[in-house]
């Protein structure tokens, strides 16, 4: 990096310019590709601002919750490459129940897709995405926020991701999820699998939420109960269960916590209210339509995210 000294003041903003050139502002946006992207901040680059959208989810009768809603400014970014993650859109599944999306985020460069521990605590910052929608009872809840959208009341509803692993499967009656133990409420960056059994392929659930295994943010039913899948976020929110059966899942949540190299200011989240993303999701300047979307014909829409940086050139 060039000596202070060789910086000057000549911008028209006023920014410090080197090498023979002023700051610049740029704009980079990513969408959905099925695997980790990435940026990497040069050495001017002391702070990132960072547009994240979560992925909504899938349904059919009953609509999938649409995806959170982060905005936040990353700072030490300075010669960092940081992974850039964004869901895919659930959508319907098992027994006409909807599989919950996958989350969006920007993390350290430590995210690797193979240990969820290893990911969710490279996490920097997060949007939750949304829980399936039922096949009859109730849209699934809104990603986004401290804690996600519960499915809609019903009695059987899978509960909201939050910032720790509280939130819970929706099933107390009238049937069982059958998915491995604990499959069934949201876990760190997955959501909980549905009721009963004959979960979803996973290429129904919004990606990334079956990298680590599992049937996670999958729909189910069979064995005497069937309902929809949570959606992905920092936790994500609990499966579908019974009484009602065939029940909504719930959203998962956001996250504006940092990382220790890598602390966060000006940090907001929005939660999308079921199918119906936040308006200052859909109202900013770098939202394009049907990003986060839930829907109850097909997959939901999968996320988006946009970073803003200033540098000597774009990178």
């Amino acid at each position: 990096m060039p000596l202070l000294s060789s910086f000057s003041l000549n911008g028209p903003t006023g920014a410090l310019s080197g090498g023979g050139g002023a700051l610049e502002e740029f704009t980079k946006a990513y969408s959905y590709t099925g695997g980790a992207q990435t940026f990497a901040a040069p050495a001017e680059t002391t702070s990132i601002q960072v547009f994240v959208w979560g992925a909504g989810a899938g349904g059919r009768s009953q609509s999938g919750g649409g995806g959170g809603f982060t905005t936040a400014t990353i700072n030490s970014a300075s010669n960092t490459t940081f992974k850039v993650i964004v869901g895919r859109g659930g959508q319907e599944g098992r027994q006409e129940n909807g599989c919950g999306g996958g989350y969006s985020g920007v993390f350290t460069n430590s995210w690797g897709g193979n240990s969820e521990v290893t990911d969710h605590n490279a996490s920097i910052v997060l949007a939750g995405a949304g829980g399936g929608g039922s096949d009859s009872n109730g849209s699934g809840g809104g990603g986004g926020g401290n804690s996600g959208q519960g499915g809609a009341p019903g009695g059987g509803q899978g509960g909201g991701g939050g910032q720790n692993q509280t939130n819970n499967y929706g099933g107390q009656s009238g049937g069982n999820c059958t998915a491995p133990q604990g499959h069934c409420h949201g876990r760190s960056l997955r959501g909980g699998t549905g009721c009963g059994g004959g979960e979803a392929v996973s290429g129904d659930s919004g990606w990334p939420c079956q990298i680590y295994g599992g049937t996670y943010c999958s729909a189910a039913g069979g064995n005497g109960c069937n309902g929809a899948g949570g959606g992905a976020g920092y936790y994500g929110g609990g499966g579908g269960g019974s009484s009602p059966n065939s029940s909504p899942g719930g959203g998962g949540s956001g996250y504006i916590g940092g990382h220790p190299n890598h602390p966060v200011s000006n940090g907001t989240m929005y939660t999308s209210n079921y199918q119906t993303i936040h308006p200052q999701a859909s109202g900013s300047p770098h939202y394009t339509p049907g990003v986060g979307s839930g829907t109850a014909s097909g997959r939901g829409g999968s996320g988006r995210i946009v970073i803003v940086y200033e540098a000597f050139q774009e990178v």
